[in-house]
């Protein structure tokens, strides 16, 4: 029996005694396909056997390590660090480190988590409403009776803020005029203080010329007494 490869085309010969009411799978030395060669009374060509498609190699997830308060925690999944960030206990400026990073970095720096902390654009706003209805009423009372309360609120806050400016200015003069009268005092009584210094000091002085004469006397009275004595 002779049959070739579908795949690449080499060419095969077998006895037919020995695929005589029989399937065979015969590996081709070429490309490695598995064909199934049948009888030869069945006019089958051969076929390669299906090749199974290979399974995609499951990924597997990263594991993660956090901060939270001071203290380390994992290893944990995306999805439990997800957790922490919607409870609030994570945040962007929080650390974390997975394998492949050199060291701890902030949870915003690092491409794995930054996605957690993305914050959706705001709505667009609304259409504009419409403005405020008319007062009903046919006379315009009501919107005189608005406009004399509106008045009367802007004369009392311009009172308020005047009679508030005056007793800010009232206070500010008491403090000027408690300043000046203590300026005065100390004035005064450096100058009670000075007067009362050379008053003793001139005191001091006559009391010391005193007894300065008081001695030259005596000595001269001494000298005189002796002098009678002598003649």
């Amino acid at each position: 029996m002779l049959f070739s490869c579908t795949q690449c085309g080499t060419r095969y010969q077998l006895p037919d005694e020995q695929v005589a009411n029989r399937i065979l799978k015969v590996r081709c030395t070429q490309c490695s396909a598995v064909l199934v060669v049948r009888d030869p009374t069945s006019r089958t060509e051969a076929r390669p056997e299906p090749r199974p498609e290979p399974r995609p190699e499951a990924r597997e997830e990263p594991a993660w390590f956090v901060a939270v308060n001071g203290q380390q925690r994992g290893p944990m999944s995306l999805d439990e660090v997800r957790a922490l960030v919607r409870d609030g206990h994570f945040g962007p400026r929080s650390y974390a480190w997975t394998a492949g990073l050199p060291q701890w970095a902030r949870a915003s720096e690092i491409a794995g988590l930054k996605g957690l902390f993305v914050v959706p654009p705001p709505l667009p706003p609304g259409p504009p409403g419409p403005p405020p209805l008319p007062a009903a009423d046919d006379d315009g009372t009501a919107v005189a009776a608005a406009e004399a309360a509106r008045k009367k609120a802007e004369d009392e806050a311009a009172a308020a803020a005047r009679k508030k400016a005056e007793d800010e200015a009232a206070a500010a003069a008491a403090e000027v005029a408690r300043k000046k009268a203590e300026d005065e005092a100390a004035a005064a009584a450096a100058e009670a203080a000075r007067k009362k210094a050379e008053h003793d000091a001139a005191v001091e002085a006559a009391r010391k010329k005193a007894e300065h004469d008081a001695a030259l006397a005596a000595a001269a009275e001494a000298a005189r007494k002796k002098a009678e004595h002598d003649a």
